[in-house]
C-alpha cells in the first residue's frame, strides 16, 4: 500500500500476515517496455523497502 501512488511502475500488490510466513508483500510491476516484474517477500518487517530494492535492481539490469 506504501508502493501505490508513489512508484508509477507499481500498478498492484497484496500485503499480509501468518504466523507462518510473517509480514509478507507480493507486488506487480510493469516496465517502459512492458515487461512484468513480481516479487514476493516473506518475514520481513522491511517489506516495501525490499520491494523497491528489488524492482530497482531488475529495472538497471534490464536497461541496456
Amino acid at each position: 500500500n506504501k508502493l501505490l501512488g508513489v512508484d508509477p511502475e507499481i500498478k498492484g500488490l497484496k500485503t499480509g500476515s501468518t504466523l507462518g510466513a510473517g509480514e509478507c508483500l507480493v507486488a506487480l510491476a510493469i516496465n517502459p517496455y512492458g515487461n512484468e516484474i513480481v516479487t514476493v517477500i516473506l518475514n520481513s518487517q522491511a517489506r516495501f523497502q525490499e520491494t523497491q530494492y528489488l524492482k530497482d535492481k531488475i529495472w538497471e539490469a534490464y536497461v541496456w
